[in-house]
């Protein structure tokens, strides 16, 4: 009864450890954000603040952790798929997926409809628009994740090239 006790106790403190460092973080925020507009005073108490700092959170953690969840699935992948090339394929798989989702999430916290559509003044290359570069970048990345690793396992795990010597 003891121990139930004090394991309840330990995931109190935990749990109002964690509310505490969201209500912190979206107190922070909502009064940065706010102050740009020339509003200085905030409200003490408001739930919104763990809602804020909730979201704050959770896209940080997984700017952080996706990237190093790529490079462990990738490194499971390719160990147990006995491909050549070892290191470059794991890490060539996980620049290229860190890319293919890291561009979109960049455009949507930091470009809106003016800057997507907005027109080079001379043609970068044979692109005009952001939108087409941005497009053609996330069809370069994808082939590079999805088609490439599936070449390479249906041209070496058949012995395809042993097949034509």
């Amino acid at each position: 009864m003891k121990e139930r006790l004090e394991y309840a106790g330990l995931a109190f403190q935990t749990t109002s450890l964690c509310v505490g460092i969201l209500y912190v973080t979206g107190f922070y925020i909502n009064s940065l954000f706010t102050s740009n507009f020339g509003i200085f005073r905030t409200e003490l108490l408001r739930l919104d603040y763990i809602k804020v700092g909730f979201v704050f959170n959770l896209i940080t953690l997984g700017i952080v952790f996706v990237p190093i969840g790529i490079v462990l699935l990738s490194f499971s992948v390719r160990s147990s798929s006995n491909l050549p090339n070892f290191y470059l394929g794991i890490i060539g798989n996980s620049l290229n997926t860190i890319l293919f989702f890291g561009v979109p999430i960049f455009f949507a916290f930091f470009a809106t409809s003016v800057e997507w559509n907005l027109a080079f003044v001379e043609p970068l290359y044979i692109f005009t628009t952001v939108e087409s570069a941005v497009i053609t970048f996330l069809v370069i990345t994808f082939f590079g994740m999805a088609v490439i690793p599936a070449l390479e396992r249906l041209l070496y795990g058949t012995n395809f090239f042993a097949a034509l010597l």
